[in-house]
């Protein structure tokens, strides 16, 4: 997790919130498919909502990528 997250700091510097367009790359799903997942309740990152705009903690990203990691 550690790693990761110094990855994704390094990445988007001191951004800790970030988009669906700046996770899109990272976790190979399109800023389309995501908001699918996200209406279907099925998106696997936790996310909010500020002032209707979706924003993902780089913390919770860290998180998923770690997890994805370690159960292959």
């Amino acid at each position: 997790f550690q790693q990761i997250l110094e990855d994704l700091k390094a990445t988007f510097g001191s951004k800790i919130q970030l988009s669906p367009a700046d996770i899109a790359e990272i976790i190979g799903i399109s800023e389309g498919q995501q908001a699918n997942l996200r209406s279907e309740g099925r998106f696997p990152i936790p996310y909010t909502k500020d002032a209707g705009r979706i924003r993902i903690s780089v913390y919770a990203l860290a998180k998923y990528l770690a997890d994805c990691c370690n159960s292959d």
